[in-house]
């Protein structure tokens, strides 16, 4: 199974860290390790952060744009201090490409935020 990244502040590295840690059969790559993002991809989920006050971030959204129909769920770190905010990319980038929210956790997640998400994309 691939994920695919996207990380700021290093909260949604840790989590793809302790994904591994559990799943070693995880290929995670980082979106922003791709040769100008004009490899071949293999289908994946896509974890990435909220960036401002409610944003995608440019490398998130120059991704979606090019292999959005390659990636099966979004899942996105946020801050609850955030409010409505929280983890508000993942909405976003569903609504825009029909894509199903895979999880939105705070930071860099839980245990049991970990144990949620590799149930969602082992259903796939």
């Amino acid at each position: 199974m691939t994920v695919y990244f996207d990380s700021k502040t290093g909260n949604v590295r840790r989590f793809v860290e302790k994904l591994i840690s559990i799943d070693p059969s995880i290929d995670a790559i980082n979106i922003n390790d791709l040769v100008e993002m004009d490899q071949l991809i293999e289908k994946g989920h896509l974890v990435t952060y909220t960036t401002g006050s409610g944003n995608v971030p440019v490398t998130t959204a120059y991704f979606m744009e090019r292999y959005h129909e390659h990636i099966l769920t979004v899942s996105c770190s946020g801050n609850r201090n955030w409010g409505r905010n929280f983890a508000i990319c993942a909405v976003i980038l569903s609504a825009q490409f029909d894509k199903p929210i895979g999880h939105r956790f705070e930071l860099s997640g839980l245990d049991n935020d970990i144990s949620i998400f590799l149930n969602i994309i082992h259903s796939y």
